[in-house]
């Protein structure tokens, strides 16, 4: 991998547009007059989870070139945000 800024750029750009394209597909659903909720809902999922995708492909991006110290802190990233969307299901 050459440029890790760019991977990660490509990661950003793929989660926005396919959670766009899944939220359209909800929403055609809907004006059709069938029920897409789901769907959109699906969609807002990708959309919320692609941050949380870039951070866990930067951790592998660290590892991958032997920079511990940055590694370590975006894992410590990751695990704040999985513990911060644990707790926001629970209550």
């Amino acid at each position: 991998m050459k440029d890790p800024d760019l991977a990660i750029s490509w990661v950003l750009r793929i989660g926005g547009l396919l959670s766009a394209a899944i939220i359209v597909i909800g929403m055609t659903i809907v004006l059709l007059g069938g029920n897409g909720r789901a769907i959109i809902t699906a969609g807002l999922l990708v959309l919320i989870a692609t941050p949380v995708v870039r951070v866990a492909f930067s951790i592998y991006i660290f590892v991958r070139a032997r920079d511990r110290t940055y590694a370590a802190i975006t894992t410590v990233v990751l695990l704040i945000l999985l513990f911060g969307f644990a707790v926001g299901a629970v209550g």
